[in-house]
């Protein structure tokens, strides 16, 4: 389950989510200094960290998903964070695309999408699967048992043409810069 630095925050306080305790508790952590919420297993038990000791050790205390506003996501596609090895792409397609409910109705939501959709997704940030074709990403996922493979898919006919959709639960746009950022910073090339 993948929840929002907001979110976690207002857990670890133990107050309900919503965006204004959100805001005041972020404040609050503001307060304490080089400080920030981050979680080790289990992302429902946020812990406080000094930011220090999360840059040094990445892999053991992992980062929210914040969520990024236009501008953000406009320079960040400047910018582009890459996938660099197939491994990081796996995982940026399971986290992204998932089989079942997250339980986060802010982060995912119910789509029903095709192989086309997801190979644009990826296509675009990363350059080891530039060479691949659409029909070949999709024989790359099968073989590499990516999870949203598994969801049987459903035919739509439409205006003469025949598409093929998964229900997948799928992450938001304003989410995917910061996933990467945490798959390129704590998994190996």
């Amino acid at each position: 389950m993948n929840i929002t630095r907001d979110q976690a925050i207002c857990r670890f306080f133990c107050e309900d989510y919503s965006k204004e305790n959100a805001a005041r508790l972020s404040k609050k952590i503001e307060e304490f200094g080089s400080f920030d919420v981050c979680y080790e297993n289990d992302p429902k038990q946020p812990v406080l960290v000094h930011l220090s000791v999360i840059r040094n050790d990445p892999t053991t205390f992992k980062r929210y998903l914040t969520e990024y506003s236009a501008v953000d996501l406009k320079e960040a596609a400047e910018a582009k964070s890459e996938l660099i090895s197939e491994r990081q792409v796996i995982m940026f397609l399971n986290e992204v695309y998932k089989t079942t409910d997250p339980q986060n109705e802010a982060v995912y939501c119910l789509q029903e999408v095709e192989n086309k959709e997801v190979y644009e997704s990826v296509i675009s940030k990363t350059e080891c699967m530039s060479k691949k074709s659409e029909i070949a990403f999709a024989t790359w996922c099968s073989k590499r048992k990516v999870s949203f493979m598994g969801v049987p898919f459903t035919r739509k006919r439409s205006r003469g043409s025949n598409k093929r959709y998964r229900k997948l639960y799928v992450m938001k746009n304003e989410f995917r810069e910061g996933i990467i950022k945490s798959i390129t910073t704590s998994i190996p090339r």
